[in-house]
């Protein structure tokens, strides 16, 4: 499954691709055709057969961007099959979006099943929200010291969308600073009380942040000043409290923490030399 938008962003499109197929009366064999929006997908690379408890990957006779042809051998039962979504954020509003489908051929190629894999529509109000942190080490400890929200649109981040901050017990109370492009305040910044020297936030937009506009929480105007502890018993982060809503773009970017995708330390958070 994945979800898109129309043209005009006045509409989520949910649009799904086969995984599991059954098939019925398979005694003689044939092909199988997958064809798919190429916007949506990547085309599987391989389909496997299923007889029994004999596992096969099919013989694929031929494919492009947008279908795959593959020979059917007789008793097959059902297929799986795997299609990589498209990353398409910032740019998922598409026109004429063109639904999954699997057909069933016999040798002579006739149609023997097809199966047409509708997408959905619903009306919506499409916005997105996106994260970053700026992160310190302070004693040893990395903390946020700025959260910054954007809105990208195209409609603007509700009223009420929440994220946790949770950090290291080692920033002042008083420092939490509200600031905001072009209008008031329009997040909260509620601290709880520290668990297991653990610090949380709960950031709530208070106001609705119009499309090209953003928040920031200053949570401390320290500098580094050491190297990130080894091995530390939590791990700083930001999290959206993510609701259903139809509205609300996959950025992917809503998410924050100071590692790479590989575990080290975004930085090594030493003082760059001077002149």
């Amino acid at each position: 499954m994945t979800q898109v938008y129309d043209a005009n962003w006045t509409k989520q499109i949910a649009a799904s691709f086969p995984v599991n197929l059954r098939i019925r009366n398979n005694r003689a064999g044939g092909l199988v055709v997958f064809e798919w929006d190429p916007r949506l997908f990547a085309g599987p690379e391989t389909v496997l057969g299923i007889a029994g408890n004999v596992v096969q990957p099919l013989t694929v006779a031929a494919q492009s961007d947008h279908a795959m042809e593959a020979l059917l051998p007789a008793g097959v039962t059902s297929l799986v099959v795997h299609a990589k979504a498209q990353r398409l954020y910032p740019n998922e509003n598409l026109s004429d979006v063109t639904p999954s489908l699997a057909r069933l051929l016999t040798p002579e190629r006739a149609i023997s099943d097809e199966r047409v894999f509708e997408v959905s529509e619903t009306a919506c109000n499409p916005w997105s929200v996106e994260s970053s942190v700026d992160w310190v080490s302070l004693s040893g400890a990395v903390a946020p010291a700025r959260v910054v929200l954007s809105s990208p649109g195209p409609g603007p981040v509700p009223t009420g969308t929440a994220f946790v901050l949770t950090a290291p017990d080692v920033l002042d109370d008083a420092v939490v600073l509200d600031r905001h492009q072009n209008a008031s305040t329009a997040v909260t910044a509620q601290r709880k009380k520290p668990k297991a020297q653990q610090a949380e936030y709960v950031l709530t937009i208070a106001e609705p942040i119009p499309a090209g506009e953003w928040v920031q929480v200053i949570l401390t105007n320290k500098s580094s000043d050491s190297a990130p502890a080894s091995n530390p018993s939590a791990v700083p982060r930001l999290v959206m409290n993510r609701k259903v809503d139809p509205g609300l773009r996959e950025s992917g970017r809503w998410d924050a923490f100071p590692l790479t995708t590989s575990g080290t330390n975004l930085s090594s958070y030493e003082a760059a030399p001077t002149a």
